[in-house]
């Protein structure tokens, strides 16, 4: 994680001598931080400001760490609300999840799984990418990104 501002003595940088696009493009702050997977760095979130000195701040660079989390994940944990049960997938396998939270025009009764229940509707894709045949939870209660 970096927060680097014009002449900041952290950074030990002089933003005049950046090279072009720095000077070009007038940047006077940075905030960049790694995508990690929990295995390796696969990408950065990178942000600049030409507004002057000391834009951005450590509670905007632990929101950039939060959002580069959320953009790193790979894996899902659903939960039931009891803490009975939970499954795992990849992220990637949700696209055509559903959270079911109605049934007709009352809400999802408690029998039927509700509150909220989470499942992949397609068979086809219950069977891929290492989800469970089939994905499916009943009154789900957390759901973690990883």
């Amino acid at each position: 994680m970096a927060l680097i501002h014009e002449k900041s003595s952290d950074a030990q940088i002089d933003f005049k001598d950046g090279g072009p696009s720095v000077e070009g493009l007038q940047i006077r702050s940075v905030a960049c931080v790694p995508l990690w997977d929990n295995r390796e760095v696969i990408g950065l979130i990178y942000v600049d400001s030409r507004l002057g000195k000391k834009t951005y701040t450590e509670d905007d660079l632990r929101l950039l760490t939060s959002l580069a989390n959320v953009a790193a994940a790979r894996q899902v944990t659903l939960e039931s609300s009891d803490g009975a049960f939970s499954q795992e997938a990849p992220l990637a396998a949700l696209e055509s999840a559903l959270l079911l939270y109605r049934l007709g025009d009352g809400p999802l009764p408690a029998s039927q799984g509700g509150p909220v229940r989470f499942l992949i509707p397609n068979l086809e894709e219950c069977g891929a990418a290492g989800v469970d045949r089939c994905t499916n939870v009943k009154a789900l209660g957390r759901i973690t990104v990883r």
